[in-house]
Formats: structure tokens, C-alpha cells, sequence
């Protein structure tokens, strides 16, 4: 599906919805990239403050809480 040059990048998805946010994580992980997933904006933060290897981040842009996409 992709032709090599992004394959192995890391995409952070981000989303409320288990199943949605597990539906992604299998569309981006068999297109050949690294998925990394957090259920809020806080797990996110959390998440892109202690990597650097995240090239894109998936995000839903209605979530409970202070944060949302």
C-alpha cells in the first residue's frame, strides 16, 4: 500500500472511542507504520513529550475533558 518511503514512521492516534481508535490502529499498522495510540489528550501529551520518533498525529476532534483534538 505504501511505497516504502514512510513505511516504519510512528503515527500517534488519538481517540475516545475504543473501537475506533483500535479500527485505526490496524488500517495505520498495516499500511507498514508504527501506531501509538492514547485515549485522551493527556495520555497524548504524555505521549508525544517522551518520543521523538512520532511523524503524524490522528486525532478526534470532540473528546471529554479540558483538551479535546
Amino acid at each position: 500500500m505504501t511505497d516504502g518511503k514512510l513505511s516504519g514512521h510512528a503515527i500517534l492516534i488519538v481517540d475516545d472511542d475504543q473501537l475506533l481508535k483500535l479500527l485505526m490502529v490496524d488500517i495505520v499498522e498495516n499500511a507498514g507504520f508504527v501506531a501509538h495510540h492514547a485515549g485522551n489528550a493527556d495520555e497524548a501529551v504524555a505521549i508525544l513529550e517522551s518520543r521523538s520518533d512520532i511523524a503524524l498525529l490522528l486525532t478526534d476532534i470532540n473528546m471529554p475533558a479540558a483538551w479535546t483534538g
